[in-house]
């Protein structure tokens, strides 16, 4: 924000997307520009591996139909979620933001653990989102390089509204 000279501009909170309001702990894997496996409340990476946090921070979660309803924020017609395996909360505490038809389109990262992905996809389906985004089809998809190095459980997917 400071290189961008963006101050004034854009405003950081420090808030996580779940499927409460409530106060919890973000477990910092590593403090590493990039690192990924932070999770909220408990100290395990995406893939249920646990770890030593290298910094515990307080955080406020709230709930996506609470940010936006609540907190008056615009309506979102794009949302990106890349949570590292907090995808069902963020989806269950959106309900109401995600079947609204002005909601276009979901960037998702999704973690296939424990057919967390399967139940995912099965959610988006059923509230009118398909795969159908010919990105998803393309054959240097982030997708497909992660299954040829056998990390296909971590997929990342456009889901459109049919």
């Amino acid at each position: 924000i400071v290189i961008n000279e963006l101050s004034g501009v854009v405003t950081p909170f420090c808030v996580a997307i779940g499927d409460n309001t409530e106060l919890d702990i973000l477990n910092i894997i590593s403090n590493i520009s990039g690192s990924s496996g932070h999770h909220v409340g408990v100290s395990e990476d995406q893939i249920g591996r646990k770890y030593l946090p290298e910094l515990k921070q307080g955080i406020v979660c709230v709930s996506l139909d609470n940010m936006v309803n609540k907190f008056n924020l615009p309506f979102p017609n794009h949302i990106k979620i890349d949570t590292d395996g907090l995808e069902e909360e963020i989806l269950k505490g959106g309900r109401g933001v995600f079947k609204n038809p002005r909601l276009k389109s979901v960037l998702m990262e999704v973690t296939g653990i424990n057919e967390a992905g399967v139940r995912v996809e099965r959610f988006m389906r059923n509230i009118g989102f398909g795969l159908t985004h010919p990105i998803n089809l393309q054959k240097k998809h982030s997708r497909f390089r992660r299954e040829k190095a056998g990390k296909g459980f971590i997929r990342n997917l456009i889901f459109t509204r049919n």
